[in-house]
């Protein structure tokens, strides 16, 4: 069996676990000042160093979290020679205070951020190579960490992901074992502690693990790259935290990481491995049931290590990048959006450069880059400068689902007409749109699935198993999650738009119906429609921190343009509840309609639109008086309810009538009534390309 040296180790097998990563795009000067690339142009990629800490001897792993609640991601990274993990906590513009270093076990390689015990803040998990164990280090939401405790983690840990396995809220933890060729699951209560180790057997060296689920069947499974067997294992989960049988997939020579993306658009998980001794990437296509092939490699850089997949320049494509320790370069090859890239773009980083995170360190919804580097003992932070998306012309379309026909109309709205018809799940209900228009998510109420579309073709991409009677859903306001409130499980499915596939679950009240994210994606709001409260979830930490009462029989939700307040549908007591973000605490209601459904805000947020189903209207609140200052004749039984990409247009599904109502925000007059299919109950609107509209 082959074995690395443990130096070796911090440079070739340290990587990234949980958070979604990626390498370089464009070469920063020695001055760190921006690369140059042509205006608007999203396939070359711009990036600026701002930072380069120093974080001790050989920085292997690191990770992006909010440790202190600022609303900032800061940085946890392992230090394998000084035995330590080193917290840099960020300016939100890719800058780090002066570095705080905790002591952890021999040799850490891997970081996990987390809440591991229920009190709401940031915890710590660090994978130790040399002592086979993991510390615990707990936070305290100010940034420091204290408590530490130690718990054996099988041969050789390695790398380390803090995930929800079994669905019950708490976080467990799983561990690569490189001595062990296994991994090591560690069921966590919720409190801070965990259970008796597991092991399940995998191939040669595991160098890296990631969590997702690969076979769509609602649970998730566990992926390695095994750099001693040249394989990818895929052990296919329970849903309870056990594993079956791995299956191993031929990869690329010393495959040093593991990536896992939607690379080719058909819906389904593919695979990504970095190929150390091949100086490729291997892209290995999914057929959706947990089976991989179709192997291509393409070149990639010398020495590729650390891997991962993320979309740097707003495309909606999964790029990969790798971080090459030989060139002393982070690489990043642009997706074709057929399982095919771009040559490759290298970016100078340190000396032996070993992991990287691709997370939004500036909070301008692009991903930024920070990479360790192990003979450096620095981490190199780069701002991402690309230009993002299209420049092509846009128009603005609707799509509405039709419960009963079990299809979703798409709408022009410049011409007013139904350009065509997708068929879909099972009583579909709600649905959204990717920011940029390229796909659309609809949730089916009786199939317990959600259907992934490709908007350009209107052709499925895919359905993704979720719990059951899946009803309201929503999208992260950077396109990376999809939130879907499944009503009859009582919790909350949380979908990677990267990979098309299931990255958590979160449990809630009873009954949940809809879900609203903030608008900078830190809380989403859940609704529960028989415990009378509203769930805020925190995205970072995958947990709910607070449960706000509100009135019978919640329903619509909706987060205020300025993120200060929630506005939810009581349609037993005919009102909106308000809930204040700062503190998640009951405001004073506002009377409203009668059976109140859904609510919106206006761009401004001075005002907010309701649809009475009771009244057959539309009513508009002036936000600031709680006064109802228009009612709007719709048709009949109005539910569902979407303002158009300029806030100037309001779209209501009228259930009884089949058909949607356009009303006019300026006159609060209806203009416009558009049939569809049968009982139509979701809407929802974005500017799409004008190729994504035409026949």
């Amino acid at each position: 069996m082959r074995r690395t040296t443990p130096a070796a180790v911090a440079i070739l097998l340290a990587a990234v676990t949980a958070t979604a990563c990626t390498a370089d795009k464009a070469a920063p000067s020695a001055d760190a000042s921006p690369s140059q690339s042509p205006a608007g142009d999203p396939d070359k990629l711009v990036f600026t160093t701002t930072a380069e800490p120093h974080v001790g001897d050989a920085p292997a792993g690191l990770e992006a979290a909010d440790f202190d609640g600022d609303g900032l991601l800061d940085l946890a990274v392992a230090s394998f020679n000084e035995n330590t993990v080193v917290v840099l906590k960020g300016d939100g513009k890719g800058g780090f205070a002066a570095p705080v270093d905790y002591a952890v076990g021999d040799n850490p390689n891997g970081v996990a951020a987390a809440d591991l015990d229920g009190d709401g803040h940031v915890d710590l998990a660090v994978s130790n190579l040399n002592s086979n164990d993991v510390t615990l280090l707990f936070g305290d939401g100010d940034g420091g960490f204290g408590r530490p405790a130690t718990i054996a983690a099988g041969k050789g840990a390695i790398r380390v992901v803090a995930v929800d396995l079994d669905g019950n809220g708490s976080k467990d933890l799983v561990v690569a074992n490189y001595a062990g060729d296994a991994v090591t699951v560690l069921m966590g209560d919720g409190k801070g502690a965990f259970g008796k180790p597991a092991v399940f057997p995998v191939g040669n060296d595991p160098n890296r693990v990631s969590v997702l689920d690969v076979d769509n069947d609602g649970k998730l499974d566990v992926l390695t790259s095994d750099i001693g067997g040249k394989t990818i294992t895929v052990l296919p989960g329970d849903g309870k935290g056990r594993f079956g049988k791995g299956r191993q997939y031929p990869a690329g020579n010393t495959p040093s990481g593991v990536a896992a993306a939607d690379f080719n658009r058909d819906g389904k998980v593919d695979l990504a491995t970095a190929n150390y001794d091949g100086e490729t990437v291997t892209v290995l296509d999914g057929d959706g049931k947990g089976a991989f092939g179709n192997q291509r490699d393409m070149v990639a850089a010398r020495a590729p290590g650390d891997l991962a997949a993320v979309d740097f320049n707003g495309d909606a494509l999964a790029d990969v990048a790798v971080v090459a320790p030989e060139a002393e370069d982070a690489v990043v090859m642009v997706s074709n959006g057929d399982g095919t890239f771009l040559p490759p773009q290298p970016f100078p980083v340190g000396e032996a450069a070993a992991a990287l995170v691709a997370v939004d360190l500036t909070n301008d919804g692009k991903p930024d880059l920070a990479v360790s580097n192990s003979l450096s003992g620095t981490v190199t932070v780069m701002v991402n400068g690309t230009a993002t998306g299209s420049a092509a012309a846009v128009s603005p379309v609707a799509y509405v689902a039709n419960e009963n026909d079990s299809t979703v109309s798409a709408i022009d709205l410049t011409s007013g007409t139904v350009a065509g018809t997708v068929g879909v799940g099972e009583r579909p209900g709600g649905l959204v749109f990717t920011p940029d228009g390229s796909r659309a998510y609809v949730a089916n109420l009786s199939s317990d699935d959600v259907t992934v579309i490709d908007v350009a073709t209107r052709q499925r991409l895919g359905t993704i198993p979720v719990g059951k009677q899946p009803n309201g859903i929503a999208i992260s306001p950077d396109g990376r999650l999809v939130y879907v409130a499944n009503e009859f499980s009582n919790n909350v499915t949380v979908i990677d738009t990267v990979a098309n596939s299931v990255a958590a679950t979160i449990p809630v009240g009873e009954r949940p119906v809809e879900v609203a994210f903030t608008p900078d994606g830190r809380f989403a709001y859940v609704p529960s429609n028989i415990t009378w409260e509203v769930s805020a979830i925190d995205t970072a930490l995958s947990a709910v921190v607070a449960r706000v009462p509100v009135g019978r029989r919640p329903g619509g939700v909706a987060v205020s343009p300025d993120g200060t307040k929630v506005f939810v549908t009581s349609i037993g007591e005919d009102q909106l509840s308000v809930v204040d973000v700062a503190t998640n605490r009951p405001g004073a209601p506002i009377k409203v309609g009668d059976w109140p459904i859904k609510v919106a805000f206006a761009p401004d947020g001075a005002h907010a639109y309701v649809t009475s189903y009771g009244t057959d209207e539309l009513c508009v609140v002036e936000v600031a008086t709680g006064n109802t200052t228009a009612k709007v004749k719709v048709g009949t039984r109005p539910y569902g309810l979407a303002l158009s990409p300029d806030g100037k247009q309001a779209f209501v599904t009228n259930q009884s009538s089949d058909s949607i109502s356009v009303v006019d925000l300026a006159t609060n007059a209806q203009v416009a009534t558009i049939p569809v299919g049968a009982h139509p109950i979701g809407v929802a609107s974005v500017l799409a390309p004008h190729a994504l509209v035409s026949g």
